[in-house]
């Protein structure tokens, strides 16, 4: 059991934790061994993301110190990870519906972006969208494409005078 002070302690740490994050996914779990949860922490560290075991009601004393417009977490039915993205928020979801995908004792909660909660559909459909550098690609291709095609349109009408030309001076 903790005491009052531990408890001030955890929730002042994990309201420092909450500061500058872009991103807060919740997962539930139950029956989870540490082997889990040490294979994925560094999955999550390439996109600067922490992974906090919390108890729910410290949790929700620490967010509330904070400006989340989000719902009470001691409604969410389970053990409780924080998980605190300071970096991409997109590659923090698909690695954790990923870990969520392969693990039956684990399920995702919900999440707070841009200090809103969003459901768990919210956060399964951030996780599925493409990388950032797959969506700049098919922008760069939805440009191009125009412009490739004006130009081969421009290639061909030379080429064509070109062989009248030639077909005109064979003649001569």
């Amino acid at each position: 059991m903790l005491t009052k002070k531990q408890k001030t302690d955890i929730v002042k740490d994990l309201s420092q934790e909450l500061d500058g994050a872009k991103g807060i996914y919740f997962l539930g779990f139950h029956g989870l061994t540490m082997n889990h949860l040490n294979a994925l922490k560094p999955k999550l560290k390439e996109s600067q993301t922490k992974v906090q075991v919390v108890k729910k009601t410290l949790a929700n004393l620490a967010l509330s110190q904070k400006d989340f417009n989000m719902k009470d977490v001691r409604n969410f039915n389970g053990s409780l990870f924080m998980l605190i993205s300071k970096g991409d928020i997109l590659a923090a979801a698909k690695t954790l519906w990923a870990f969520a995908a392969r693990n039956d004792k684990v399920s995702v909660l919900g999440g707070v972006i841009d200090n809103k909660f969003i459901t768990k559909e919210e956060v399964i459909t951030l996780a599925k969208l493409p990388t950032r550098e797959i969506l700049l690609g098919r922008v760069v291709g939805g440009i191009s494409s125009p412009l490739r095609n004006f130009v081969w349109i421009w290639q061909s009408q030379i080429n064509k005078m070109v062989y009248v030309l030639e077909a005109i001076k064979t003649k001569k």
